[in-house]
């Protein structure tokens, strides 16, 4: 029974992005997403503009113990979806090209105190809550400690793609903290630089595909 309710509750939490990548796969007959964004920063090396591009993503708040190790979801039977290897390196040479070309404006680089944009491969971690505390961080660390960034997301998406054979690579660039301040920072990221930078990493993506 407890087996039963947790794939209950899984499911319809990640409902939404299975059936737009079912329809996705079915009507265009597409056979791989690269998915961009945006995240909060879970690794203290990680600063408002870095870019990471994922080598795997984790459901960082899906509990089945103690069927399964916490973050291993049943359908899928362990902790991280890998991504697409090409994909990956894909993406990283199109946040490299983006970072190298200089399109933000300096007054907004100012703004956010970016000084260098870091690109990093690693775990992207999702969850249904919005990351703005210290302990929540920890909290996600204490699980999985390779953790890089964390958003809301990623994960339905990967395993979506797993279970209809897509490859799949997600992209996220900080937006945040994870702290107190999250919220405000989001809010102002998004609002400014966002888009310049997701477009731009994208346009890089079908150039070099």
């Amino acid at each position: 029974m407890t087996h039963q309710i947790l794939n209950i509750y899984y499911y319809r939490k990640y409902n939404l992005y299975y059936q737009c990548i079912y329809y996705i796969h079915i009507l265009i007959q597409c056979q791989k997403i690269i998915f961009v964004g945006t995240a909060a920063a879970i690794s203290p090396a990680l600063h408002i503009g870095d870019i990471v591009v994922s080598s795997g993503c984790v459901h960082h708040d899906f509990d089945a113990r103690p069927f399964l190790e916490k973050c291993v979801v049943f359908s899928v039977g362990k902790k991280v979806i890998p991504a697409a290897d090409y994909l990956v390196n894909v993406c990283l040479d199109a946040s490299q090209k983006f970072v190298s070309s200089a399109q933000i404006d300096q007054k907004v680089l100012d703004e956010f105190q970016i000084v260098t944009q870091r690109i990093v491969s690693g775990v992207i971690v999702s969850g249904d809550q919005f990351i703005s505390s210290p302990e929540m961080k920890n909290s996600i660390l204490e699980f999985t400690p390779e953790a890089q960034c964390g958003e809301m997301e990623g994960a339905a998406v990967a395993q979506a793609c797993l279970q209809f054979k897509m490859d799949y690579c997600i992209v996220r660039v900080i937006s945040d903290a994870g702290d107190s301040d999250a919220s405000m920072d989001y809010d102002k990221f998004c609002d400014k630089l966002a888009g310049v930078v997701c477009f731009g990493i994208l346009k890089n993506v079908v150039e070099i595909m």
